[in-house]
């Protein structure tokens, strides 16, 4: 994965055989070391690792703000809430200000966190609306309907 992280950000500076050198380099360690080189080549490793660490610290601290109700659904801890929906909601343009007016008892933090536990760990199947029920009503034109009757 570290070697992952700094391949992409280093993707359009090397040729493909260098790529495979410094790959088989680093396959002949048994532990990640802090460089890798072949020929004159050294390759830093260390903000690579960092920056992986930093993102599997963040993959198990998503793991904490989430639990599963009866159903099997994936839902903000504490709530009924299914992280999927809010991303949905986000997804479809909604800004938090009005995600917290439909779900009062949500935080602006766990808007924020449904956003990013989504991108990580995307929902199979149909998608959720990208609408409240409020808002898709606030959004409806009636005025063709002759309610006056």
């Amino acid at each position: 994965m570290v070697f992952l992280s700094w391949a992409r950000e280093h993707q359009d500076d090397l040729k493909p055989t260098l790529w495979r050198k410094l790959y088989e380099s680093l396959r002949r360690h048994p532990e990640l070391p802090s460089h890798i080189e072949t020929g004159v080549f050294r390759a830093s490793l260390d903000e690579a690792a960092k920056a992986v660490e930093g993102r599997l610290k963040t993959l198990r601290d998503l793991e904490t703000g989430i639990e599963r109700n009866a159903a099997g659904d994936v839902v903000l801890k504490g709530t009924d809430i299914e992280v999927h929906r809010i991303a949905a909601l986000l997804n479809g343009d909604m800004s938090t200000d009005e995600i917290l007016t439909d779900y009062p008892s949500l935080s602006a933090d766990q808007v924020a966190f449904a956003r990013t536990y989504a991108a990580t760990h995307p929902k199979a199947g149909r998608p959720f609306p990208k609408l409240t029920a409020k808002a898709a009503l606030a959004e409806a034109d009636f005025s063709a309907l002759d309610l006056d009757d």
